[in-house]
């Protein structure tokens, strides 16, 4: 097998008989109970009373316009990872606060999302509004999908796919009273018309790659190009650490 990066990965495959259909129907069912998606979560989700984010859709909510923006992809850790405030790995910082000072703003008059996920990996996300808390970490699993279920909740529509209707809205971020302050974006640290100038193996290497689309460039390559190249040839890639998450269960006693 291999994954995105066209990297060997072991991998095995389990062979056994074809279930009939009474098993089939059983395993079926089991599937569906296991997944976080359920019928009445299209109308119906997690939240609190008096959270501006409803918890039924159609519900009215305080918030009036809602603007989403996407910028590029990047983990957690090479943007947020030296706020102390959350659970990141400062060795692993490529663009820090003296790079990104509005980005680290954000994240710690509003709300820091130290759990928020994107094909596979943790990234960045930011919050900012009126009713969004100030200084709050929430330490919440999320995904593109809670953002985007958030936004129809807002806008009272149903979910767009079971993705929206299975994941938990980003409620816990919002507060039930609004705060008129305002944001007063910083000045850049750095010279942001400076040119890179350098000849290395590195410069060849991005010049190779497509950006004229997105997701063009293979990440693990360009991860690589940014590392050396900010950090150095002397300092070592990381390599890429894996987790799984699960909820432990009592099993019943069956004596």
């Amino acid at each position: 097998m291999f994954d995105t990066e066209k990297r060997n990965i072991k991998a095995e495959i389990p062979v056994g008989d074809n279930p009939n259909e009474m098993v089939l129907t059983a395993w079926s069912h089991q599937v569906y109970s296991n997944t976080p998606y359920s019928k009445g979560k299209e109308m119906l989700t997690q939240a609190e009373e008096g959270n501006p984010i409803p918890h039924k859709v159609g519900e009215k909510s305080p918030i009036k316009y809602v603007f989403y923006v996407i910028k590029e992809n990047r983990t957690y850790d090479q943007v947020l990872g030296d706020m102390k405030e959350g659970n990141g790995d400062q060795s692993l910082v490529l663009f820090g606060e003296h790079i990104t000072p509005n980005q680290h703003a954000l994240a710690k008059e509003f709300v820091l999302l130290d759990n928020f996920y994107v094909d596979a990996h943790r990234s960045t996300a930011y919050v900012a509004g009126g009713f969004v808390k100030r200084n709050f970490v929430d330490h919440t699993i999320y995904s593109t999908s809670s953002m985007l279920r958030t936004i129809e909740l807002i806008l009272g529509i149903p979910p767009m796919s079971q993705y929206d209707a299975a994941v938990t809205p980003t409620w816990r971020s919002f507060a039930s009273t609004a705060d008129s302050k305002g944001f007063t974006a910083r000045p850049a640290n750095i010279n942001l018309s400076e040119k890179n100038t350098a000849m290395n193996e590195w410069q060849r290497r991005s010049e190779k790659f497509d950006l004229a689309k997105e997701d063009a460039v293979p990440d693990l390559e360009f991860n690589k190009v940014l590392w050396h190249g900010l950090k150095g040839d002397h300092v070592p890639f990381p390599a890429p650490r894996r987790a799984a998450f699960f909820k432990q269960t009592k099993m019943a006693d069956r004596d």
